[in-house]
């Protein structure tokens, strides 16, 4: 007995809790990378469809089909992108206009810089002010704050 003394003994192994062991601003970082990755799929495929399969009660598999909305309007030979989280358009400098300009040939060369964009840190103030914007409130429908 004497060599089990020095271990420490518990009933149970702690739960965790997924939503505090994976950070917000990461999961809004991995979805606006989903949605870049997205819309470049899209310049590639006109005709692209998302597929979902849905559970039902009764045992029978649902499969959903949906066309993603596309975040680029042509008008002539210019290409304007309006870049979107949470189907919201946002601006990536966090101020001024959330549209981007550039040319018809440009838009995937544009698509990737944004992408390079959301995954550096400098996404990081916009996605943190995404969050608490879209941040559910409480049964009381009131926010935190009001006492």
């Amino acid at each position: 007995m004497s060599l089990l003394d020095s271990m420490e003994f518990v009933k149970t192994i702690p739960a965790r809790d997924q939503r505090a062991t994976s950070s917000c601003l990461s999961a809004a970082r991995s979805n606006l990378l989903r949605e870049i990755d997205l819309q470049i799929k899209l310049l590639a495929d006109h005709r692209l469809e998302l597929r979902k399969s849905v559970h039902k009660r009764d045992g029978t598999v649902e499969t959903k089909i949906r066309r993603p909305r596309s975040w680029v309007k042509y008008v002539d030979d210019t290409a304007y992108i309006t870049v979107r989280i949470a189907n919201k358009p946002v601006s990536p400098l966090g101020k001024g206009g959330c549209i981007i300009r550039c040319d018809r040939a440009d838009v995937r060369r544009t698509f990737e810089q944004l992408r390079r964009w959301a995954a550096s840190s400098e996404a990081d103030p916009l996605l943190l002010e995404v969050v608490r914007k879209n941040r559910r409130r409480g049964r009381s429908g009131g926010s935190s704050s009001e006492a």
